[in-house]
Formats: C-alpha cells, sequence, structure tokens
C-alpha cells in the first residue's frame, strides 16, 4: 500500500508538475504574441504615418501640376498675343515695301523721263 500510495503521489506530482509547466509555455506563448502583436501595431501605426505623408506630398505635387498648367496657358495666351502683333507688323512692313517698292517705279521712270528731256535739249557738238 506504502508503493501505491507512493507511486499515486509521484502521479500526482508529475501530473502537477506538467500542468505548471504547459501554463508557462502558454504564458510564454501568449507573451510572445502579445510581443509580436504589438509590433505589428507599431508597424502599422508608421506605415500608415508613410501613407500620410505620401498622400500629401501626391497633393503638393498636384497643385504644382495645376500651378505648371496655369503658367503655360498664361504663357501661351503671351506667345499668342505676341505673335498676332509680330503679324501685324510683318503685314505692315509688307505694305510699307510695296509701298516702297511702287514709289522707286516711279521715281525711276521720272529720271528716265528727266534724262530723256536733259538729253534731247543738249545741242549736238
Amino acid at each position: 500500500m506504502k508503493k501505491t500510495v507512493i507511486s499515486l503521489l509521484a502521479t500526482a506530482i508529475v501530473l502537477a508538475a506538467g500542468a505548471v509547466f504547459s501554463g508557462c509555455q502558454e504564458e510564454a506563448a501568449d507573451a510572445s504574441s502579445m510581443r509580436r502583436a504589438r509590433l505589428v501595431a507599431d508597424e502599422n501605426i508608421a506605415l500608415k504615418k508613410q501613407i500620410e505623408e505620401r498622400d500629401k506630398e501626391v497633393e503638393k505635387q498636384k497643385q504644382r501640376v495645376e500651378e505648371c498648367k496655369q503658367e503655360m496657358t498664361k504663357g501661351q495666351e503671351q506667345t499668342g498675343s505676341t505673335m498676332l502683333q509680330m503679324m501685324q507688323h510683318l503685314a505692315e512692313s509688307g505694305k510699307q515695301a510695296e509701298a516702297l517698292a511702287e514709289e522707286n517705279k516711279q521715281l525711276k521712270a521720272r529720271i528716265a523721263e528727266l534724262e530723256a528731256r536733259l538729253a534731247a535739249s543738249k545741242p549736238a557738238d
């Protein structure tokens, strides 16, 4: 009977030790999973901050693009206005050139006429 009591007592001690150790392992596993969860949560927070910063950068870039489009439109308007002025000046210059060419033609004709008169009025030597 002593052997049975000792064997029962030994079995109870082994079972109790097993229960204690398995509880410790669960606690260790729980602590490890809690640490992992905290690390993942911290990483998620950091990633969300990075995403927010990137979103702000994207918005800034969109604003810059819009400003550049406006500047380009303004430049095109100014260029169009300048081109119109240049074309007007060119047209005016063309008209002036035509008028001067006609005046030159008339003056040459007048010179030829005067030279002919001069030649006709000179006595023959």
